[in-house]
């Protein structure tokens, strides 16, 4: 069986590169050597997005809004997210709010 993918974009800000480098470090334990290199890797395969816009203020996260903000701002169509938080919005603007679940279901095992 072959799986088609749609075509995707994966677009970064400084605020993401930063949260997955937290996360990397707090949750995973990585070390700095292998953070880097993964870091220097999600480089490459992102576009990067300057923030235009002004940060929303629409989530008690305040980490959750600069996401919404890198979005915007990269005038993405849809947002991947595992964030309930983020998921309960559905939408920000143009761009459409769903879980990994929900992606694989409407765009990968549809197929």
């Amino acid at each position: 069986m072959v799986f088609l993918l749609p075509i995707l974009e994966y677009t970064r800000s400084d605020f993401i590169e930063l949260e997955i480098t937290r996360k990397l470090t707090e949750k995973f334990h990585l070390e700095k050597s292998n953070i880097e290199e993964l870091i220097y890797r999600f480089r490459n395969l992102t576009y990067y997005t300057n923030i235009s816009t002004e940060l929303p203020a629409l989530c008690m996260d305040v980490d959750d809004n600069y996401i919404l903000q890198t979005c915007q701002s990269a005038e993405a169509d849809m947002l991947i997210t595992g964030d309930k938080e983020l998921q309960l919005l559905k939408a920000f603007i143009k761009t459409k709010i769903i879980s990994p679940s929900q992606f694989m279901d409407e765009y990968v095992n549809n197929q």
